[in-house]
């Protein structure tokens, strides 16, 4: 459920754009200059309202109000324009008397609209919005006078823009001589983790050598996302075989962020334009703003989307600049693209932008200290905490791996010991198995670099602004316990199998099998065999008679199949730490009720005759050779 102003400014996108086209209109009408005094010295939002943003919230009567009187501060600032705004009121009124007679009566309104683009004040008033917009967000985000705000559709546009931007400055004779002063192949680097897409790179008509991505540090829970080191001796080589080192893009998004004051060296070094973006710049509306993102007023430029934030429909991106782009690197853009983003800032206020931020990072930062007891849980280890990245990766102090084939090493971790496929069921399983207390916290499973962990994010969702701490409790104890059983199974694993291999059954793998093991149950006279398809079919049978016997008695055994997609009996994690000493009984529970049951079953006569028939099958076909 979404808070009431969150919500409420959504609606507000949706239910106004009528309403605001309206307001648009009817503002634009032609006054007299006399009248148009008149009405605004009776205005209540001016002239100091206007570029304001109010501590409190406004309501939709109040947006209109202020919308209304942004416009009609326009209409004063250009007083002589009142003629050609007559001349275009009587134009369109004409086509729509015309369409009157001739159309349906809703269409008339919808021309009105169409036409509206075509008003001559309207460039004047998507101006005015847009530097209301940047004086916003400005203040939210405590920004030096000198970075210049540009607004864009969505993320590729904010992109293009800053493309044009190192161009202009790696290049600074662009703008004269056109795309022939590239004398060199321009270099663009970034992450792997996320690439400029082919088509911005084709706009620009750079060549497919200009993208290169810097490797990362794919480990989970590591400091920062793209590897410093590297990406120098990849600008050396490019200087050194004549490319020209252009535009880095780091990323500050929860749970990777670069290393901006590193970056922010490199680039000065080299000359190169540093562009910086992601959401847990969100941080700097805070009251302390950590380090790390606080670096980011010294990169060239760096974006945010604010939609994102709190989960708007807006998808406006805000590029901030050092000092302001020459024209040829802005591109024409469609009016009033930052009008939703205006709306829901002035929708919503000052003060709760900020405190939303302010209290989603004190949830945030309480949940990592209290997970950071539990050895089991990998965090990503930053100082920023809008948002929690963590992931579960047993810890159990063993050199086994999961795999037979493989056997660990004294420098691997925890982690490394695992297969990356059994990681990822192991937190499916476990988010499943904390629904109860993880629900209310919103918590869910994403992917991070093919790396499932868990995210909980309370800003996305702002009801869980007002959680008490009494539920992060709840869920990290759950979490705690669940954590152990499942590390106590594991660190039992090599036991079990030795146990297994001692009464004379098979220790079978099932892929991506979260338990103590799994073991299917082969007769002794036919366990070196090379078994017909036949005979396979029948010890399948008899396997899943076996777990349902089992199953009888215990829930913790269930049925599996091995790679060869063979039936045998998995040995889940029990409700209660487990020990070696219980793990070695399970085996031998399993060899007793299979000879039971082999004793008593019908299965075990269909494989006798299936093994006789094969026999003098075999003696008939040597009997014909001779």
């Amino acid at each position: 459920m979404s808070h009431p102003k969150q919500n409420g400014a959504n609606q507000e996108h949706n239910r106004s754009s009528e309403e605001i086209l309206s307001v648009i209109g009817k503002v634009l009408q032609s006054y007299s200059s006399q009248e148009l005094q008149v009405e605004l010295g009776q205005h209540p939002h001016y002239p100091h309202g206007i570029s304001q943003l109010s501590s409190e919230g406004l309501s939709n009567e109040e947006l209109m109000s202020r919308l209304e009187a942004l416009i009609l501060s326009v209409r004063a600032a250009h007083p002589s324009s009142l003629n050609s705004v007559q001349d275009f009121n009587r134009r369109q009124a004409v086509l729509q008397a015309t369409a009157d007679g001739v159309i349906p009566e809703a269409l008339p309104k919808l021309l009105a609209h169409a036409l509206l683009p075509l008003h001559p004040l309207l460039p004047a008033v998507s101006m005015r919005i847009q530097e209301t917009t940047s004086s916003f967000l400005r203040t939210l985000l405590k920004l030096p006078a000198n970075i210049s705000t540009y607004f864009s559709r969505d993320d590729e546009e904010a992109w293009l823009l800053v493309l044009r931007a190192a161009l202009n400055k790696g290049f600074p004779t662009l703008a004269t001589s056109g795309y022939p002063a590239i004398n060199s192949i321009p270099v663009i680097y970034t992450s792997a983790s996320r690439s400029v897409t082919e088509r911005l790179r084709l706009q620009l008509f750079l060549p497919s050598e200009s993208i290169r991505n810097v490797p990362i540090n794919k480990k989970f829970g590591s400091s920062h996302c793209m590897n410093v080191e590297t990406l120098q001796a990849m600008i050396e080589e490019d200087k050194n075989n004549g490319r020209t080192p252009l535009l880095i893009f780091a990323s500050a998004c929860s749970g990777f962020v670069d290393d901006i004051h590193a970056l922010r060296r490199l680039a000065d070094d080299h000359s190169i334009w540093l562009h910086v973006e992601g959401d847990a710049l969100a941080m700097l509306v805070s009251n302390t703003v950590p380090p790390s993102i606080g670096a980011v007023i010294y990169a060239n430029s760096f974006s945010i989307t604010p939609g994102r934030w709190f989960d708007f429909v807006s998808s406006t991106t805000c590029t901030f600049v050092k000092n302001k782009l020459n024209s040829f690197v802005t591109l024409p853009s469609s009016p009033f693209i930052p009008l939703p983003l205006w709306l829901h800032t002035l929708r919503l206020g000052h003060n709760y932008i900020k405190n939303s931020i302010t209290r989603a990072a004190d949830l945030s930062s309480y949940l990592a200290r209290k997970l950071s007891s539990n050895k089991s849980i990998n965090l990503d280890s930053h100082e920023i905490h809008l948002s929690v990245l963590f992931r579960y990766s047993p810890s159990t102090n063993l050199l086994e791996s999961l795999s037979t084939t493989a056997q660990a090493t004294q420098s691997q971790s925890d982690e490394e010991r695992f297969e990356p496929n059994l990681l990822n069921k192991l937190n499916k399983q476990l988010l499943v198995d904390l629904n109860e207390t993880a629900t209310p916290l919103g918590i869910e499973l994403i992917a991070v670099n093919d790396v499932h962990c868990f995210s909980f994010n309370p800003l996305k969702n702002c009801e869980l602004l007002k959680l008490s701490y009494s539920f992060i409790d709840k869920f990290v104890t759950s979490l705690g316990v669940e954590t152990n059983l499942i590390d106590a199974t594991m660190r039992c694993r090599a036991h079990f199998r030795q146990a297994v291999i001692q009464e004379g059954l098979e220790y079978v793998e099932v892929p991506n099998f979260v338990g103590l093991g799994a073991v299917r149950y082969v007769p002794t006279y036919l366990a070196t065999a090379n078994l017909a398809p036949e005979v396979q079919s029948e010890l399948d049978s008899l396997n899943a008679a076996l777990v349902v016997r089992l199953q009888q008695d215990d829930q913790l055994f269930s049925e599996g199949r091995t790679i060869d997609s063979h039936v045998c009996v998995c040995i889940g994690v029990d409700t209660k730490p487990i020990t070696p000493e219980i793990a070695i009984k399970y085996p031998k529970l399993i060899k007793q009720t299979a000879d039971t049951l082999e004793t008593n079953s019908k299965i075990v006569e269909n494989i006798a005759e299936l093994v006789l028939k094969g026999i003098h099958e075999a003696e008939e076909e040597i009997q014909r050779q001779k």
